[in-house]
This record gives structure tokens, sequence and C-alpha cells, in this order.
């Protein structure tokens, strides 16, 4: 199983570590390398690396945010076990064909108003 260090995983997935941040509490990272502790056991440093399904988590996590998610739904997703990706594009899908045909009513309506207008 490979290995892959937060730069590695950012130039894979596009994802910058602000967002590697902000999916820490759903995605977390497999390990740490060269961890040093304080004297309260607590981890100070070290080098983050996540394995082959951190990344594929990961790259989820980047199609769900190129499709508009915020960093707090794509959570969401992988908290409630993110297994159904496809059920999330499916809504999401929904959602933007709602939002097609009340863009498109409106479009209708001006286009009438401004028939009406002349």
């Amino acid at each position: 199983m490979g290995k892959y260090s937060v730069k590695e995983v950012c130039e894979i997935t596009g994802l910058t570590r602000k967002d590697l941040y902000n999916y820490k509490c759903s995605i977390k990272p497999a390990g740490y390398e060269n961890k040093v502790l304080n004297r309260y056991g607590e981890q100070i440093d070290g080098y983050k690396y996540y394995d082959e399904d951190g990344l594929e988590m990961l790259r989820d996590a980047a199609l769900l945010k190129s499709l508009g998610l915020k960093p707090k739904e794509i959570n969401e997703v992988f908290l409630s076990g993110g297994g159904n990706i496809e059920e999330v594009i499916e809504r999401i899908i929904q959602d933007a064909k709602k939002s097609r045909e009340r863009l498109d009513d409106i479009i209708d309506v001006a286009e009438g108003l401004k028939k009406n207008s002349n």
C-alpha cells in the first residue's frame, strides 16, 4: 500500500492544503512519520501521510467540491459513511435541474414582459 504526502495528495487531487485541513474531521490521514510528542504525549510535529483509501476519499471530495459542495457538506457525506457518493451526485443533478427549470421560467416571463413593453 502506498503512502502519499500532503504535497503528493494535493498534486494528485487538485485540492489545497486548506481543503485537507477542512476535511480533517472526516478524512483523517493514515498516520504520521517522524512524529514528535510533547511532554503530555500529544503530537506536536511530524509529516502526515495518506494511504490508498484516504487518497480515494480525497479524490471523491475533490469531485464533490468541483460540483459546488461546501466543506461542511463534504464532511457530512464522509461522516455518514461516504459510500453513497452516487446518491449525493444524483441529488446535485436533481437540484440543478430544478434550478434550471426556475431559471427557464424567469427567462420566459422576462422575455414576455420585454415583448409586451415594445
